[in-house]
């Protein structure tokens, strides 16, 4: 009689757990979905666009260093030409770096809903980060000018 009482109990068991765990339940299954305001939706694409341009930046930032001391070892010592246009393009390389660590200090995300002050806050960030972006791209370009016409002397 006992081997029949384990035996059911075993087989209810088993049956039990199956069922509870084959079973769907609709309220665990069913994605929650965020609904975001229209001015969350707004602010996350106009930071988006934002970040773009940033990061697009920020990637160059090694670069700004590397330049630096290429620029440096490139100098010819003995033409005062040289050392003055690399000094200018040293100059030009410290300041996008410290433009960018700036840019990034001062930048918070916005807390108001607002749709026009949000538009207004982030056309304006994107100025800023647009304005070091162009002075990051150019001090690059300049310094690479300088490298390869150092080369040719």
């Amino acid at each position: 009689m006992r081997i029949v009482i384990k035996n059911i109990s075993l087989f209810s068991f088993c049956w039990i757990l199956l069922v509870g765990c084959g079973s769907e339940n609709p309220k665990t299954n069913e994605t929650t979905e965020v609904k975001l305001s229209s001015a969350d939706s707004l602010k996350q694409a106009l930071k988006d666009e934002v970040m773009v341009v940033h990061d697009d930046a920020m990637a160059k930032m090694g670069m700004l260093y590397d330049l630096e001391i290429a620029v440096k070892n490139a100098t010819d010592s003995t033409q005062i030409e040289s050392v003055e246009q690399a000094e200018e393009i040293i100059g030009k390389l410290q300041i996008s770096n410290k433009d960018m660590m700036d840019w990034m200090r001062q930048y918070k995300d916005p807390e108001f809903e607002d749709e026009n002050k949000l538009k207004q806050y982030f056309k304006s960030q994107m100025a800023s980060i647009t304005k070091v972006k162009v002075n990051t791209d150019s001090s690059i370009f300049q310094a690479n000018e300088f490298l390869e016409a150092s080369k040719k002397k």
